[in-house]
């Protein structure tokens, strides 16, 4: 019985959901449970980085559908209920492992797969994935190689892609030439992002200094990482240096807010994906733009403001964090009102319509007593 609903439930979420995850993926969560928002975070991408940080909560102040799946699919794996046949349905399982904080067990599942599957840039990927986040530094250092041979066997172009593979590629996760070329650069960042991690921590290990910086994911090996500064090395809000700003991808916040849908809540990304947003401003610079141009700013702000909460304050780069989060904020204060996108107000009805609806209503009133008086008089006519 328990096999028989599992089976139920991975069939019925594969077949009304597709993937959006960087990292690790699955053919069984929501667009909405994973959506970005590349102009508001607050209302909007910080909803789906809260819902998703319930996942592994015991004890969460709110409990989504998207959790409650989870912790379903967890339990009746627990008991035997989940029948794992496929790879599909091992590299989903492993993805629900990851998400509950039991990226042991997802290693331990995923790694005699590697040796069936040698080349499979997914199941390469969510080996990697759970190797980085299992805190275990040996297992981290694995990451970085099992992530670059995942890349090798990733091919850049869907053009390169043999056509069975494109058509499974389409069938199971949704992928098309776009979405296909879009993770897979998603994936470089996130190599960038493991690589400069580990090499950041190999300096600090051998007692060595190292200032805190965000992660240069938008730079390759060698090349200078982007500031997210201007040209006179400052932090300015809705700006950055041109320079920096033609090296930025098109749709970098949605690439920060990818890793963060992976790792939702993490500080050093969350610090990242406020700089962009600001950076991202610089976009809306034309007068017709503006509350475009300040909706990113006021996102950025709103990411500040959570990094510098007195009660779960930044550590890592927590001097720069409040020096931005300062300017920014008084900048903000400053915006005028014009600019912020609000709800008209509901026209105050007019005396003449209130008067003309209390009329109507006694009318109404009268009529429907008037008609339960005639049905009594009838039915007493009939007594009779």
């Amino acid at each position: 019985m328990f096999a028989r609903v599992g089976w139920v439930a991975m069939v019925f979420v594969s077949c009304c959901t597709m993937p959006v995850f960087a990292g690790y993926y699955s053919t069984f969560d929501s667009p909405y449970d994973t959506k970005m928002d590349a102009f508001d975070f607050i209302g909007g991408f910080a909803d789906t980085m809260d819902t998703l940080q319930t996942i592994p909560d015991a004890k969460p102040k709110s409990n989504p559908p998207i959790r409650r799946r989870y912790v379903l699919m967890e339990s009746l794996a627990s008991k035997g209920g989940l029948n794992l046949e496929t790879l599909e349905q091992k590299l989903n399982y492993s993805t629900v492992l990851i998400r509950r904080g039991r990226r042991e067990e997802a290693e331990a599942l995923l790694k005699p797969l590697l040796d069936e599957y040698p080349t499979n840039f997914i199941l390469l990927s969510h080996y990697a994935s759970a190797c980085y986040l299992m805190g275990n530094d040996d297992f981290r250092r694995k990451a970085k190689f099992y992530m670059k041979k995942a890349l090798n066997n990733w091919p850049e172009r869907w053009s390169d892609l043999k056509k069975e593979t494109q058509d499974h590629l389409l069938a199971t996760y949704g992928w098309e030439e776009t979405a296909y070329e879009r993770n897979r650069r998603y994936e470089v960042y996130f190599k960038r992002l493991v690589d400069h991690r580990l090499e950041e921590e190999g300096v600090r290990a051998a007692k060595k200094e190292r200032p805190d910086m965000l992660d240069p994911i938008f730079s390759d090996s060698g090349e200078k990482p982007i500031t997210f500064l201007n040209e006179k090395g400052e932090f300015e809000v809705g700006r950055i240096a041109a320079s920096d700003k033609e090296r930025m991808p098109g749709d970098a916040v949605e690439a920060v807010q990818q890793l963060l849908i992976w790792m939702p809540g993490e500080p050093r990304l969350l610090w990242l994906l406020a700089e962009t947003y600001n950076a991202s401003a610089m976009e809306h610079a034309k007068e017709r733009d503006v509350k475009l141009k300040n909706r990113k700013i006021r996102s950025a702000h709103a990411i500040f403001e959570r990094l510098t909460d007195p009660l779960k304050q930044a550590k890592y780069g927590r001097f720069e964090i409040k020096a931005h989060a300062e300017k920014i904020a008084a900048y903000v204060e400053k915006m005028s009102d014009e600019n912020v996108i609000v709800p008209p107000p509901e026209p105050e009805s007019p005396w003449w319509r209130i008067g003309i609806g209390f009329f109507v209503g006694i009318a109404i009133g009268m009529f429907a007593l008037w008609q339960i008086q005639e049905l009594r008089r009838r039915r007493q006519a009939k007594v009779e």
